[in-house]
């Protein structure tokens, strides 16, 4: 399995969640998210996303940054389009 980093710019940590996020990935990031409890998830290196990971990812209710084309069309066909507005609007932001 792929190591999940955290970086940290000037505006706020994220953590670079790996290419693959299936159902072996979950716990890990499920880990690493309570270590970084403010941190943004970078999805740009996300090229799979299993449902496992994608309720770790919703319960965490943090922004997704950066969305690979893989991990956009995903939580489109997962419904989850919520967690791609809460990107748009963080870019948004000044």
């Amino acid at each position: 399995m792929e190591e999940i980093s955290i970086t940290t710019d000037a505006e706020r940590p994220s953590v670079i969640m790996p290419s693959r996020l299936d159902s072996g990935a979950a716990p890990a990031l499920k880990d690493m998210l309570s270590l970084s409890p403010e941190s943004a998830l970078d999805g740009s290196e996300v090229t799979y996303l299993g449902g496992l990971c994608l309720q770790v990812i919703l319960a965490s209710e943090r922004p997704v940054i950066n969305a690979s084309d893989k991990l956009s069309e995903a939580l489109i066909l997962f419904g989850a389009t919520s967690v791609l507005q809460k990107t748009a609007l963080m870019s948004e932001s000044p």
